[in-house]
Parts: structure tokens; C-alpha cells; sequence
């Protein structure tokens, strides 16, 4: 998943966005327009602590948008109303309201229903704060730039629906940064997304020491610069706490728009966002090791997320970090009680305190009768366990992969050649 993002938007990384290629089912936008401009005196109001945000969807043709809820407080109960127009919200007529050839709008999905005798309206239930939001689908045949402007309001239980529709039809006129009401759902096609580029730069790092890296953008569209960091394939997996490198600066883009994380390069999705608009852009960032970090080798992924697209500009590098200190493997401990539960027991690679607590890994083990391990068993789960049956013909065995797979179904093992009856967890 990545990160709901508009950009220069002021909920720009506050929340999540699922889109699904050719799914039917998805959101567009959500927002409310506080029930005091909205509602006469004596309606019912929503509650107090109930703040919802909007930004801007943008969409590669053949996806489907789907908002993660907004981040309500309170437990407002109510309907939301969804306006879907071809001009921007502030004809109170509503002459341009309604959906355009390229979108669909699937309102049965999480209860909504079309709002019968005015186009491009719909409504959905609120309940103790959880809230439907119609799917909203890009034809694959939309052009680039192709634009619909949706609205929203909040009616809440025991108001005039009628009045938060009106509310939605004309939401850019109440719309603010404070509380966005309104927004767009817009095309960007492969081709268009194509003209932005990403270029990293990333030496080698100091153990105990700061360096800067650089990463170039060239930006077609406004949009969101993502930096992520990970370990590479010729090691293990990292934990989220065992690797101190830091950002400690960020340097370059429009001032205030980037966005360091405090913590780990290896604790976080992203290390580094920044709000990006339309040009030319360098961005250095600043990693501060640690005295006693290891020599891992880092791989950095960077992507400029301009819509919801598998085809946002990306660029990926790696940089080593010269260290004294090897990056060391990590064991388990697999321990069979007498009731055939297996334990495993974690690896920490402290010579101290060298496994963690144990904790249940599978059960049915009191069946074999000899256990030996084939291979190492990692932390990050590679290895293999073999166990005898003692039933078995002579010469037979099954075999079971522990660290992979709890609850594996056992293979025979006959004369030294393995032939496993299923790869697939027992169900």
C-alpha cells in the first residue's frame, strides 16, 4: 500500500489509500462541511469530535480508487452525501452535475445507493463512525488530464438529507484547507507519468560518521517524493531496531515541504517524504551513523508518486556501510516438549543473551521419533528439519520445514531422495 498523498495538500501523509488495477470496488474522495454552515438551528449536528479530510485522486486509466477512512474523532451517526459533477462545485443549479463517459461510480458497494431524481449523487450510512464511500473507476480508455470535481457533506441522524445534498453540489464555495470539501479525481496516464524522472545518488557510508545523498526530480506533474530503505538480498533481514542510521537533515525542494523520520532508516516505510511541485528538483538527505552499527549493505528505493499507478517514476541503488562490525547471522532454537508442541526460540545474536522468550510454533511433533536439522535455522526463516516416523518402513523418514512453514505437511524420505507430498501449509 502506499501512502494517500495530494500535493501541497495539508493531509498530504496522513493517511492510507487502497487502489485496486480493474477492481470494482474502491473510493473517491471523502469530506464534510461543518454541520454549523450546513444545518438551520435546531437540526441535529454531528458530534463535536468529528473532523474528516479530502484530498485530490489521481488516477491512472483501468484503476479504482479507494480512500482508507479519514481520521475521524467521535462516532457521528448519519449519512454522507457524495456529489460527482463535470465542472467545479458552485452551480447551485446543477447543470453540470452528474458523471462523466469515463468514470463509474458502483454506489451498492459499502451500502451507499444512488440519491433518486439528481445525477451524480449519492448517499451512505454512517454509523459509529464507520462510513461507506462509493468506488470510484477510471475507464482504461480515459484520456489524460480527463477531470470530475467531487463534493461532500455529513447529514447527521434526524437532519434534512435534502440540505447536505445542496451542501455537497455547491462544496468548493465552503471548501478550505482547514476542512477541505472538495476535490478532483484526475487521469494521468502512463504516458504522462513517464515525463517525470527520478535519478538517486548514494555513496558509500562511515560507520560513527554523516554523509549526504542526493536524489533528482524531474517533475511533470506535482506529486510526492518517497524515500525507503531496506536490506539487500546478499543479507539477512533486518529488525526495525538493530540498525542506527538516521536522517538527520533534509535539504533542497520548496521550503518545508520534506518531511525526515525520527527514527531508524529500518523502522519506517518512509525515511523521507517531500510535497513536490511542477520542475526541477535536487534533494540531499543526511544519514548519521551510528559508533557500533554493522557494515550492512543498504538497498534505497525512491519513487515520485504522482497517482495511484504502477507506472510512477521510480529509481533504486544500494551503498555499503563501512563498519568493523560484521552484520551477524542470527540462529534458532527449536525445542520439542513432551506433549509434541515445537518451540521456537529466536536467535539475537548477543552472546549474553543469545535467544529470546519462547514462543509456540506448531504441535503433533510427539509423533516422530528422532529430530536433526538439514540446514542452519535463521532467523529469517530459512533451514530445514528433518524427523524420523518410527512406524515407517526401514529406511524411511518424513521430513518437515519448520522454520518455513508451521503445520507443513511431511514428505517421504527414501534411499536419500526426498519426494514431498505437498509444498502447502495443513490445513
Amino acid at each position: 500500500m502506499m501512502p494517500r498523498f495530494e500535493p501541497g495538500g495539508a493531509f498530504s501523509l496522513t493517511t492510507r489509500l487502497h487502489v485496486f488495477r480493474g477492481a470494482a470496488f474502491g473510493v473517491g474522495l471523502t469530506a464534510m462541511v461543518a454541520s454549523s454552515s450546513v444545518f438551520s438551528p435546531g437540526q441535529a449536528v454531528a458530534d463535536s469530535g468529528f473532523v474528516p479530510t479530502v484530498s485530490n485522486l489521481y488516477l491512472e486509466p483501468g484503476y479504482t480508487g479507494h480512500p482508507a477512512d479519514p481520521p475521524l474523532k467521535g462516532s457521528p451517526e448519519g449519512t454522507y452525501v457524495y456529489a460527482f459533477s463535470k465542472q467545479p462545485l458552485t452551480d447551485p443549479s446543477w447543470a453540470a452535475g452528474g458523471l462523466p463517459e469515463w468514470l463509474t461510480v458502483d454506489p451498492p458497494s459499502y451500502a451507499c445507493v444512488a440519491y433518486p431524481d439528481v445525477p451524480g449523487i449519492f448517499t451512505c450510512p454512517v454509523a459509529r463512525g464507520e462510513h461507506g464511500q462509493p468506488p470510484v473507476y477510471a475507464h482504461k480508455d480515459a484520456v489524460n488530464g480527463a477531470t470530475v470535481y467531487e463534493g461532500v457533506a455529513f447529514a447527521p441522524a434526524g437532519s434534512d438529507i435534502g440540505v447536505a445534498v445542496k451542501a455537497a453540489q455547491v462544496a468548493a464555495t465552503t471548501s478550505g484547507p482547514a476542512r477541505p470539501s472538495a476535490a478532483v479525481v484526475q487521469i494521468k496516464t502512463p504516458e504522462q507519468l513517464a515525463k517525470s524522472t527520478v535519478r538517486l545518488s548514494t555513496p558509500n557510508v562511515l560507520v560513527n560518521s554523516s554523509t549526504a545523498q542526493t536524489v533528482q526530480v524531474h517533475a511533470e506533474d506535482a506529486g510526492v517524493l518517497a524515500l525507503s530503505f531496506r536490506s539487500t538480498p546478499e543479507e539477512r533481514k533486518w529488525d526495525s531496531t538493530e540498525v542506527d542510521i538516521h536522517i538527520t537533515s533534509v535539504d533542497g525542494g520548496p521550503a518545508g515541504t520534506c518531511s525526515p523520520s525520527a527514527y531508524s532508516i529500518a523502522a519506517v516505510e518512509d525515511a523521507v517524504t517531500c510535497d513536490l511541485p511542477e520542475g526541477d528538483h535536487t534533494v540531499s538527505y543526511t544519514l548519521t551513523t551510528g559508533a557500533k552499527v554493522a557494515a550492512w549493505k543498504v538497498g534505497v528505493d525512491a519513487e515520485y508518486r504522482i497517482a495511484w499507478s504502477a507506472y510512477n517514476p521510480k529509481s533504486a541503488s544500494t551503498f555499503a556501510v563501512t563498519s568493523p562490525y560484521p552484520v551477524r547471522e542470527r540462529y534458532d532454537l527449536y525445542a520439542r516438549r513432551s506433549n509434541g508442541q515445537l518451540y521456537r526460540y529466536l536467535g539475537t545474536g548477543n552472546g549474553t543473551a543469545p535467544y529470546q522468550a519462547s514462543t509456540l510454533y506448531d504441535f503433533g511433533w510427539d509423533q516422530y521419533s528422532a529430530l536433526t536439522a538439514l540446514s542452519p535455522l535463521t532467523v529469517h526463516e530459512t533451514g530445514d528439519v528433518v524427523a524420523r516416523v518410527p512406524a515407517a518402513p526401514c529406511g524411511t523418514s518424513a521430513a518437515r520445514v519448520a522454520p518455513t512453514a508451521p503445520g507443513h505437511v511431511p514428505g517421504s524420505v527414501q534411499g536419500g531422495t526426498s519426494t514431498p507430498r505437498s509444498s502447502a501449509p495443513a490445513t
